[in-house]
């Protein structure tokens, strides 16, 4: 939906115009995001939050009208939970929590462990961009 806004935007600021027809695999438009309330509760499907640092993202609260809407985010909300088997697991906070965490099955933490050994010390091995950088030069020159 944000991709049809902004081409019906550019295309309107061009002096163009399209018809777009916009189709949604779901019955509610939105994809995976989504806002459920029951018992006194919201649920959020999909994306937990809205960064207010991204300029696109925030271009298209300032076009939509809708800045007022955004709420900032209770402290106790910075308590996530993830259900997982049935069950509601606390979302752990920092890597060893998760590692100690019941989310991790035991060959999941032991595929974490062994990722070090697996592929070696990263020392010597060339960055993509520093890769992609030299092969430019090298078609260049070429």
């Amino acid at each position: 939906m944000a991709t049809a806004h902004f081409l019906v935007k550019s295309l309107s600021d061009a002096g163009k115009e399209a018809e777009i027809l916009l189709l949604e695999a779901d019955a509610v438009p939105g994809g995976k995001m989504r806002t459920v309330r029951q018992d006194g509760f919201s649920m959020e499907w999909g994306p937990n939050g809205f960064l207010t640092n991204k300029p696109h993202g925030m271009e298209l609260v300032r076009d939509l009208g809708i800045g007022g809407r955004l709420a900032r985010s209770s402290d106790l909300a910075r308590k996530r939970f993830i259900l997982s088997g049935g069950k509601l697991h606390r979302l752990p906070e920092t890597p060893p929590a998760f590692f100690k965490s019941q989310l991790l099955s035991l060959p999941g933490r032991l595929r974490i462990l062994w990722e070090p050994v697996r592929f070696g010390p990263a020392r010597g091995r060339r960055r993509v961009a520093g890769g992609v950088r030299k092969a430019t030069a090298r078609s260049r020159s070429a």
